[in-house]
């Protein structure tokens, strides 16, 4: 099930949260615990005036969140923000093989899809997913947990 969380959003938006933050806060509301971003080290390039001009991580990361599920299962979570169609190409090919090998390994792997303020949480794999596809907003809202 699809929650709308729209007013959240806008909180989040007006607080500068990030979609990660907001996946976070969503994933709490359903009983996960122990949910924590996944910190990400950066390089900072700054200019002589000491302006940041560019930044990069300086590694690949699983995901973006690690929970602990009702029961206990390690919990590994994506988050995608998209306002359109989710895509195969929107995950690079170290994220799905982290949710791949999560999930083999006897985790939960879930993906959080933000789509115009509809949270949607779908398991890993997502059945019928794979490159060259995408899922439409009502599919989402079908296969949310």
């Amino acid at each position: 099930m699809a929650l709308n969380l729209s007013h959240i959003n806008s909180r989040n938006r007006k607080a500068g949260y990030s979609s990660e933050e907001a996946a976070a806060a969503q994933l709490r509301a359903m009983g996960f615990r122990m949910v924590e971003p996944i910190q990400t080290g950066w390089r900072v390039i700054r200019d002589r005036h000491g302006r940041i001009i560019n930044a990069f991580p300086l590694e690949k990361v699983s995901g973006d969140i690690r929970a602990v599920a009702p029961g206990g299962k390690s919990v590994l979570v994506e988050v995608k923000e998209r306002n359109r169609n989710l895509r195969w190409s929107d995950f690079e090919p170290h994220q799905r093989q982290a949710l791949d090998d999560h999930a083999a390994l006897g985790g939960v792997s879930l993906v959080v899809w933000l789509h115009q303020g509809k949270f949607y949480v779908l398991r890993w794999p997502i059945p019928g997913f794979g490159p060259r596809k995408s899922i439409i907003p009502e599919k989402g809202q079908e296969l949310s947990l």
